[in-house]
């Protein structure tokens, strides 16, 4: 059963829908924010990501985005990360370009993966959406053969060079490049580990780590074990997937924005290996909700019936 999403945003105009045992959890956890934060939300956020009023903010975020965003920087600010865990289609791109826009305005530099190279132009698109490209300086594509488009004029924006992952990968980022994005695919294999670990843990340290579709990080892989010698140095770690956990291998890498402490993952990771029924992932997200570090929301569900047509003959099948 599905309710409509109760936001902290006083925009209006939402459309989501959640489960409704997790609109339980998210109204428990939303009564741990202090009241003077909830009441003046949405100035608080325009505030933290470098808009001078609520009505910028309103122009190119929904409600919704605006309660992730907001959400994020609460954890941030006590020392979590946070997973944004949205359905396909509610703006999980905006919300991470928002927090681009606050990691910027708080003098920090960006590392944003992604599962491939296609989805860089998606990002630039929600970056540009939400005013956050003028704020980057000297972006890079650490990646040797994508290419970012603009996808109003269909011209290369950005793209990568084998040459300059090489110069990269030797001598390390420049000062100024305060956004960088790569994919999962550029840190998969054995040889990554010599060749680009030592530049991009530096690049990392005290900053914020985007990891979008974040499901290709997890599991027993060199992916994982590369990510969390990142997470390690990172000062502010999110992810993005609307399928971020299906077993106990992909609970590693979220380890560091949780606050459960470790004898109780160490518990869920045994207890996970047998949960055919999909039962405590449910209670684990329901306490993360309540935490306020997971947060999920989905379209309206599908009104109607299932009409069955049953036809025989074969020159009438193609009406159907």
């Amino acid at each position: 059963m599905y309710v409509p999403y109760q936001p902290i945003s006083k925009k209006g105009e939402e459309t989501a829908f959640v489960p409704i045992e997790l609109q339980e959890a998210q109204q428990q956890g939303i009564k741990l924010l202090p009241s003077k934060l909830t009441t003046n939300w949405d100035e608080w956020v325009a505030k933290e990501i470098g808009f001078n009023n609520k009505e910028e903010l309103f122009e190119v975020f929904s409600a919704e985005q605006i309660d992730s965003i907001g959400l994020t920087i609460y954890n941030f600010n006590n020392g979590h990360g946070f997973i944004i865990a949205d359905e396909t289609g509610i703006g999980k791109g905006r919300i991470l370009s928002g927090i681009c826009r606050w990691a910027i305005t708080h003098g920090k530099k960006i590392m944003f993966f992604t599962e491939r190279e296609s989805l860089f132009t998606d990002f630039w698109r929600d970056l540009n959406d939400t005013k956050t490209i003028p704020l980057l300086e000297k972006p890079v594509v650490f990646h040797g053969t994508a290419k970012v488009y603009d996808q109003n004029t269909g011209d290369v924006v950005l793209k990568g060079v084998p040459k300059s992952v090489k110069e990269i990968s030797k001598n390390g980022f420049l000062p100024e490049n305060n956004f960088v994005m790569t994919s999962y695919s550029q840190i998969s294999g054995k040889t990554h580990k010599e060749t680009k670990q030592d530049i991009m843990i530096d690049y990392c340290n005290q900053n914020l780590i985007i990891m979008d579709e974040s499901h290709n990080g997890t599991g027993d892989s060199n992916t994982k074990k590369f990510l969390m010698s990142l997470t390690e140095v990172s000062s502010n770690i999110v992810f993005s997937s609307a399928t971020y956990i299906k077993d106990e291998s992909q609970l590693d890498i979220y380890e560091k924005v949780i606050s459960f402490d470790s004898s109780t993952i160490k518990l869920m990771k045994k207890l996970l290996k047998s949960d055919e029924n999909m039962i405590l992932r449910k209670v684990f997200t329901y306490e993360l909700t309540k935490k306020l570090q997971f947060w999920r929301r989905e379209h309206a569900p599908i009104e109607g019936d299932w009409k069955t047509v049953l036809c025989e003959r074969y020159e009438e099948q193609s009406k159907y």
